[in-house]
């Protein structure tokens, strides 16, 4: 998952928080940090709330540092 080259993010306000664009919607998350592995990642977000709709390749995003999920 990380490794195909998607958006990748480290949450400055936590450094073991790392998140991952997939293709269409797909957002994942690893709370291990550096031991992040492509089998740590979960699903955090996907095409599900949005009617199913797809997006670009790699859907863009950020981190908002004021909303903590």
């Amino acid at each position: 998952m990380a490794a195909t080259g998607g958006y990748n993010e480290i949450d400055p306000s936590n450094p073991n928080n790392w998140y991952t664009a997939n293709t269409n919607i797909s957002i994942r998350r690893c709370t291990a940090g550096t031991a992040c592995d492509e089998s740590a990642f979960a699903l955090l977000v996907d095409s599900g709330p949005f009617g199913g709709d797809s997006g670009a390749f790699y859907a863009p995003y950020i981190l908002d540092p004021q909303k903590q999920q």
